[in-house]
């Protein structure tokens, strides 16, 4: 069988910065405090699917999703509370999903690959959309 040729994903995403970037930018100029928040945490919360989803082999599970959750509601305490606030919610954070990994899997070998994802994806996509925020 010959193997098909994989389309590469450079045209889509360049097509979908060119639309997407001047809106972010007016948006963030423009637009209220409120409706820049919306766009970058929903932004972030899709960033945080699409990396649980590759670092878990797509099985997300419940600690994927509360990950995903995790992301979103750290960018809105860091958004529209206090720098204290913020901290202790990240922690509070990392506690929970390491708990709730520890409570599915019995194997530490099956848990701590996953915990790792989990507190790097809620680094990565918290602070690279959460910067833009700042």
């Amino acid at each position: 069988m010959a193997e098909q040729k994989k389309k590469g994903d450079l045209v889509p995403r360049l097509i979908t910065a060119a639309i997407g970037i001047p809106i972010l930018l007016v948006i963030a100029f423009y637009a209220p405090n409120w409706a820049l928040w919306v766009v970058v945490a929903g932004a972030s919360s899709i960033c945080a699917h699409e990396y649980y989803t590759m670092t878990l082999n797509r099985q997300l599970g419940v600690s994927g999703w509360l990950g995903v959750a995790s992301v979103f509601a750290l960018l809105s305490v860091c958004y529209w509370s206090t720098p204290l606030a913020a901290i202790a919610t990240l922690f509070t954070i990392a506690l929970a999903l390491m708990v709730s990994v520890l409570w599915t899997f019995d194997d530490v070998k099956d848990a701590a690959p996953r915990i790792g994802a989990l507190h790097s994806g809620l680094l990565y996509a918290g602070i690279l959309w959460g910067g833009f925020l700042f």
